[in-house]
């Protein structure tokens, strides 16, 4: 059978068809390189700190709610163990002082557990950064983190009128119920009192973002209002 076409024709043929292959081998080269770019991409995408609080709150929950299970598993071993106990002979004193000192060492040790779990829940803190003018942000943060977690040691929070040192944690300021001399410090969000009828003997409980100001601007201005209204926080008078 005769060939349609020459011999130079077919040789041109061939060399077309090679480029062809070689064209589209390079693009799949450079596919798959877009492809490993976008991958190795997504692997170093760092995380925002939401993220970061939000795994570490979930990690610390998970390791104390197996504690607590623990525990109570625990302490139905041990009154299953104690009934039948009861049934083969009399429980003397001595045995009573000791299943009362577990007992409150028991519930003492779940009393902790519990409160490191409330520690380790999230807060969302409203704030605004005063220079002479408010510029309210919001953050997120543990209720166990202290002001010194939340503020670089340049920085100091005012709230309510008073100074909160970077010592004192969330969770202490909500467990204690501290209050300031214009609202509460255990609240961290922005509300108004709305009661329609005012009564003196009742605290209010409308809460005001807390400034966070730089400690150079504070000595600056803490003669003029309203830095000159602001006091340092203790409890108990401390």
């Amino acid at each position: 059978m005769v060939l349609p076409f020459s011999k130079s024709r077919d040789f041109r043929y061939v060399r077309v068809r090679k480029q062809t292959i070689f064209v589209a081998s390079q693009s799949m080269e450079m596919l798959q390189s877009l492809e490993v770019s976008k991958a190795l991409k997504n692997i170093f995408v760092l995380p925002t700190r939401e993220q970061c609080v939000e795994e570490r709150v979930n990690i610390r929950n998970t390791i104390i709610q197996e504690e607590i299970d623990k525990l109570q598993n625990l302490q139905l071993d041990e009154e299953q163990f104690q009934l039948q106990k009861r049934k083969w002979r009399r429980i003397c004193f001595c045995e009573r002082e000791t299943e009362e000192q577990t007992e409150r060492e028991r519930s003492q040790k779940q009393w902790f557990l519990e409160q490191e779990k409330i520690q380790n829940e999230p807060l969302q803190i409203t704030y605004s950064y005063w220079d002479g003018a408010g510029h309210r942000q919001t953050i997120q943060v543990r209720k166990g983190d202290k002001i010194g977690d939340f503020l670089r040691g340049e920085f100091a929070i005012c709230k309510e009128d008073l100074i909160i040192p970077h010592q004192h944690s969330f969770y202490e300021l909500i467990i204690n119920k501290a209050r300031g001399k214009s609202g509460p410090l255990f609240h961290f969000d922005v509300h108004q009192d709305v009661r329609t009828i005012a009564d003196a003997t009742i605290e209010k409980d409308e809460s005001h973002p807390g400034k966070v100001v730089e400690r150079h601007w504070y000595e600056k201005n803490k003669h003029i209002f309203p830095a000159s209204r602001w006091e340092r926080y203790t409890i108990h008078g401390d």
